[in-house]
């Protein structure tokens, strides 16, 4: 760690929030890191902790688990029926759960990869309700898409567009979640890089980008909608000053979390919630909930905007005879986006292409909860489904033109026919590199 610079964070954090944060640093600092998932309940409505898993504050179906986990070599872990997730920032998934109106409603999560929160609201969502994930750095899109397809659950579309693109749609939208770029200042212990990029002027850089995120962001909401705002940082000009200033702009209410999602965050004062440096679960973080004057209204007709669960052709394609096939969102915010057509670079779940009356089936069918076809399951030992989970070929005398593929009873992927042999669909950007993993370790069994 560079002890300059970090001599000069300690003085200006203690100038920002008082002498007492310096030994919340300091146990920061010192303290064991833990690795903590959330269970996919979509695909594990039955879970059961085993006796080494303890259970996270607050947060239902979440768990920290052995420091020596290596989920790499867990096919389920690859399949999507857990997700790797710092624990304080599951909050938020449950806050949207908490904040759901009665009708359908659609939520928007602004810088969404690589996905823990995406795939947490994904899976909180109810019939009807809609998710668009936005990450505007194309690099972070491709893993952001691939996470929200493990979980399986074909209630989203993905974009690619910048805040004031994403302008465009008005008020659309009754819940957004803005997770905003900040500096980081709680991932000094995990990074120790990151100290080497913190500056006064980062953090009001930071500061001033986070405003214009959200003045963006504001934009999009509906009357009576609510924002959720939350950085990974300690400082107040980030926080609670961002807040205060969102407040008195807007003249947006400050809306109350409920205090079983709390019980280990506090309140510095009426603008927000934060995690202590030094909780015993979690790393630092900070959020406030803020509602847009107005009110809250459905559609006229009182009726879902949403026609989720349907194979229906892609609006991308380009020859008849090819046509891609989605489950796709059919909805009147996926309608209203033509000046945003381009940013949207998913507009549902791709599962595969129809080719001269034949379908081709890919990855994404096997990973949906519901899948469209019931075929033959094929179980894999310990060592087979690693070779699966590294893409390598598979020779089998079955008929069948697709085999499900299975570990431990649950759908991990597929193989396709082809002559003696079946294709192994995993795709390659998603497969396992390293050498050293050739038997696979199940974490949560």
């Amino acid at each position: 760690m560079n002890l300059s610079l970090f001599e000069q964070y300690k003085k200006f954090i203690t100038q920002d929030l008082g002498e007492s944060i310096l030994p919340q640093i300091e146990a920061l600092l010192n303290k064991e890191q833990q690795n903590t998932i959330r269970i996919n309940t979509r695909k594990l409505p039955d879970f059961e902790a085993t006796e080494t898993m303890q259970a996270i504050t607050g947060i239902a179906n979440a768990y920290i688990v052995n420091n020596t986990t290596k989920f790499t070599a867990d096919p389920l872990w690859h399949a999507g029926y857990y997700y790797v997730q710092e624990s304080s920032s599951m909050v938020i998934g449950e806050i949207v759960k908490h904040l759901l109106p009665q009708h359908a409603c659609s939520v928007l999560d602004m810088c969404a990869a690589p996905g823990g929160k995406s795939t947490h609201i994904s899976n909180l969502l109810r019939p009807g309700d809609f998710l668009l994930a936005n990450e505007v750095v194309n690099g972070r899109m491709q893993i952001l898409y691939e996470n929200l397809c493990k979980f399986g659950k074909p209630n989203f579309a993905v974009s690619s567009a910048h805040a004031n693109q994403l302008c465009a749609l008005d008020a659309h939208f009754d819940i957004i979640v803005c997770d905003a770029p900040c500096s980081g200042e709680g991932l000094f212990r995990k990074q120790n890089d990151s100290i080497k990029q913190w500056s006064i002027a980062a953090v009001e850089h930071c500061s001033l980008r986070q405003q214009q995120i959200v003045e963006q962001a504001w934009q999009c909401l509906k009357p009576g909608g609510f924002l959720i705002y939350s950085t990974c940082t300690i400082n107040s000009l980030e926080n609670e000053k961002n807040v205060a200033h969102f407040v008195k702009k807007h003249n947006a209410t400050v809306f109350p979390a409920p205090k079983h999602l709390i019980s280990d965050f506090i309140q510095l004062s009426e603008y927000g919630y934060r995690k202590p440096a030094n909780a015993s679960q979690g790393e630092p973080f900070f959020f406030a909930i803020l509602q847009k004057p107005g009110e809250l209204k459905t559609a006229a007709n009182g009726k879902s905007h949403f026609k989720l669960h349907k194979i229906v052709p892609s609006a991308y394609s380009i020859q008849k005879e090819d046509i891609d096939y989605f489950i796709e969102t059919e909805s009147a915010i996926l309608n209203s986006m033509s000046k945003l057509l381009s940013k949207v670079i998913y507009p549902g779940m791709h599962i595969g292409k129809e080719v001269h009356g034949k379908y081709n089936w890919n990855i994404n069918a096997a990973l949906l909860i519901s899948p469209p076809a019931q075929w033959q399951s094929i179980e894999l030992n310990d060592i087979e489904i690693i070779q699966f989970l590294k893409s390598e070929a598979y020779r089998h005398n079955h008929t069948e033109a697709y085999l499900w593929v299975t570990y431990k009873n649950h759908r991990v992927g597929m193989l396709k026919k082809a002559g003696n042999y079946y294709n192994n669909l995993w795709p390659k950007p998603w497969r396992i590199l390293s050498n050293y993993i050739t038997q696979a370790h199940c974490v949560i069994e």
